[in-house]
Parts: C-alpha cells; structure tokens; sequence
C-alpha cells in the first residue's frame, strides 16, 4: 500500500552548494514536526515536495504517484495545500477576497463565485477572522495575516496542509491559539506537516518530529525521543532548552 507521503533521496543543489542532501521519509498522517537550525533546509524541502523548486536528486510520490516536479498548482489540486513563513495576502482586498480567490483558483473542484465565497467565510469563521472578513488585509496585524495564510490554504481542501512557521513571532497566548487550531485541522480530517522554530508550540502538538541540520536529517522520532537526542541537543535545541 502506498505512503499518503513518500520523499525518497532528495537532493538540491543550488550552485555548489547542497540544501538538501539524500533527505527520505514517509508520512501517513496526523501532526508531523519539522525542526532544526535556520538555514538547515526545512523551507527548501517544503518548497521541493510543492513544486517551488525540482529536485536535483530523488523523487517524491503523494499517494503513489510521483509528483516530482509539478507545478505548485497541479500539486495543490491533487490535496497538498501550503502556508509561506511571510505572509503575502493581497493587500489591497478584503480578507473574504482573499479566501475566496483562494477557492476559485487553488483547487477543489470548479466552483461559482457566489459559492467560492460561502465557503471562504465558512473557513474564515473557523480560522477566528469572521469579525475581519470585510477587512483589508494590509490592515491585519502578524497574527491575523498568519490565520488568513492558514484560511487560503484551508480553502482548497488540502488532505495534507504544510505550515511554515505559522507561530513565530507570536505572543504566548497567540501561539498557544495556534496550536489548538492545528490541533482542530488534524481533528477534522486534515493531515498537517509544520516547520516550526517555537518548540512549546510544535512539541505539544506534533506526534513525530523530524529534525534537518545542514541539508541531512539527524533524528526522528516521537518528540520525548527528539529533544533527548544529543545530536539535536548539538546541533539546535541546546543544554539550556532540555534543562
């Protein structure tokens, strides 16, 4: 039987320089965490299994088929939606707008847009922005935009939605808001990937966690066994955090 997710030897060069380097795991569901320093290749890899960027090396299969290389678009039509670490709504519409166009242009099937937009708001309701939805987005504070970016990819019905530091930046209460939204996606249904750098947010929700340093992936396991693993002690989490 086929992984819903399989990244097999993933390898990106770019110039001289691998980002990535011979990254494989496969993913069947629930909350998956992925950690590690900046500039260890988290982004990058999301950005090969969306079809941002190719491969130089290896493959990735959704659901058994490859889909090494597809345009984002194609990519998020066949169920794998994504969040970006900056926000970049349209700012000059409203945030109804936003979700809508979403809708209409992101996947899940051809729609009107009178019914794009009742199922923006339905999102919008659940993301916590209902009293924003006639709003600009240009007016949205960091954690309105980072909901808004969590509603667009929501929209399009995604089986496996990807986040990319949706909590940094965040005040405690906020963060704590966004995990228990995680937490509701992956209760109704959606399979959930997050690149996270808060660790009290990602180790409360994720139920495995796989950690990159330098292109390569160093540790994976529940997150117990990953904040215990010298090696990510080393290379991220540090004494202090452990202590």
């Amino acid at each position: 039987m086929a992984h819903l997710l399989e990244v097999k030897g993933v390898w990106k060069f770019f110039g001289g320089l691998a980002a990535l380097k011979n990254v494989s795991f496969t993913y069947d569901g629930g909350i998956l965490g992925i950690i590690g320093p900046n500039g260890a290749g988290k982004t990058t890899l999301f950005n090969c299994i969306t079809g941002v960027y190719r491969p130089s090396r290896g493959r990735v299969y959704f659901k058994g088929r490859d889909i090494t290389g597809l345009k984002p678009h194609k990519v998020c039509r066949l169920g794998i939606a994504r969040t970006f670490q900056i926000p970049r709504p349209f700012g000059n519409e409203t945030v109804l707008e936003n979700v809508t166009a979403a809708r209409l242009f992101g996947g899940a099937g051809a729609v009107s847009i009178k019914k794009a937009a009742e199922e923006a708001m339905e999102v919008i309701r659940f993301v916590g922005l209902e009293g924003k939805a006639g709003v600009r987005a240009s007016s949205l504070n960091i954690h309105e935009r980072k909901r808004l970016e969590i509603a667009r990819a929501l929209v399009t019905r995604p089986e496996v939605l990807m986040l990319d530091e949706v909590a940094s930046g965040l005040t405690p209460a906020e963060v704590d808001g966004i995990v228990e939204l995680v937490k509701e996606i992956n209760r109704r249904g959606v399979n959930v990937i997050w690149i996270e750098h808060v660790m009290r947010a990602i180790m409360r929700a994720a139920e495995r966690i796989i950690v990159l340093d330098y292109g390569e992936i160093i540790s994976e396991g529940p997150p117990e066994k990953v904040a215990k693993d010298p090696a990510v002690i080393k290379a991220y989490l540090g004494e202090e955090y452990v202590a």
